[in-house]
């Protein structure tokens, strides 16, 4: 048995204190990655049944998922600028509002929109120093044309992406407030604005506009919410394959082996970095890295029938070893672990209405 449990209660809490901390402004559910690791469609149905029905995703394939599970109006907004024909003809099929970030993207779009005699919902995007496409706040003539002169694209929305990692995100805001003031200059409404990220968002709330985008968020992943009470809601669970006792010298591990200072009774859990055990999104470097390579060497742990177990040596591909000497279990008995659903593999996701009692 290996498994990924969600307590949906406290994704619930998530979203409420996201709410609250959006305000007025609407929210968009980010789904991409396969909702986070939660599942496209089960994070979907949850956020729905929260009153979020906008959604927004990286991939063709999530908005048809969508669709095929029961999402027939939903705003789905694909954050990505395609300028594929194919993709876009399907993209209309669907119904979602496309991305426009660069010129090629709105042609191609409002040519094909034009042949349906239909118009085409788009949402503008702006590079405010990201680099990862969009158009630049200095081109305004561009920026003008799309509502001048691509009369099958109707403007909904205009976003731009917001560098988490920044402290001083003023300089992003101020650019994308200048393209803003360029079109409202223009006598065009840019509809629903947005550049708050789950990470600006927890950290600055003054990056709200009228809309935010928010997706680790709602598992309690963001760094930038430690403090707001926001709840990490997902961990993992395997049954422990075999329980011995090794004697002292004994050696455990794979490349890097750890020799034994006493007897110890060793339990094998079968899961490993391959299972995202132990991964990060980001890895450190510098001396940042060794602290946390000494850190996961040292003091990462299990829990297995309510009482920490060490782990024994680096973590391997598909099994890990864990000290059990003090710990009252057998083969079976599940041990509990923290994983980032996100980079979780081979393990079956399971959804808890009412989770039980942290582990002490």
């Amino acid at each position: 048995m290996k498994r990924l449990v969600f307590d949906t209660a406290a994704i619930r809490r998530n979203i409420g204190i996201i709410r609250k901390k959006a305000g007025p402004s609407a929210i968009y559910g980010v789904l991409t990655g396969d909702g986070y690791g939660a599942g496209l469609a089960e994070l979907a149905a949850l956020l729905r049944e929260e009153g979020i029905d906008r959604f927004a995703v990286q991939e063709l394939e999530d908005v048809q998922t969508l669709r095929e599970h029961g999402f027939e109006t939903e705003e789905i907004l694909l954050l990505r600028s395609t300028a594929d024909r194919e993709e876009l003809n399907q993209l209309l099929d669907l119904g979602a509002v496309c991305t426009v970030g660069c010129y090629e993207t709105a042609v191609a779009l409002n040519s094909l929109a034009a042949e349906r005699a239909a118009l085409a919902r788009v949402h503008i995007l702006i590079d405010t120093g990201m680099g990862f496409g969009g158009f630049l706040p200095t081109e305004g003539e561009k920026l003008l044309s799309i509502y001048q002169y691509l009369t099958n694209l109707q403007v909904t929305g205009v976003y731009t992406h917001l560098c988490a990692a920044r402290s001083d995100i003023n300089p992003q805001l101020e650019q994308f407030s200048s393209a803003l003031d360029v079109i409202r200059g223009a006598g065009y409404d840019p509809g629903v604005c947005h550049a708050a990220s789950s990470s600006a968002l927890m950290a600055f709330g003054h990056t709200q506009l009228n809309a935010v985008r928010v997706g680790s968020a709602l598992l309690g992943q963001c760094r930038r919410g430690r403090g707001r009470r926001l709840e990490p809601c997902c961990w993992g669970e395997a049954a422990l394959e075999t329980v011995r006792w090794l004697p002292k010298g004994n050696t455990v591990g794979n490349e890097r082996l750890c020799t034994l200072h006493q007897p110890t009774r060793v339990a094998v859990l079968p899961v490993g970095y391959l299972n995202g055990f132990g991964l990060q999104r980001s890895q450190p470097s510098g001396v940042r890295a060794m602290v946390e390579s000494w850190r996961n060497q040292h003091h990462r742990s299990v829990t297995v029938n309510g009482q920490k177990a060490r782990i024994i040596g680096r973590i391997s591909a598909v099994e890990t070893a864990v000290d059990v000497s003090d710990v009252k279990c057998s083969p079976g008995d599940v041990a509990r672990f923290e994983i980032d659903p996100a980079l979780a593999r081979g393990l079956e996701r399971c959804y808890l209405e009412e989770a039980p009692e942290a582990d002490t």
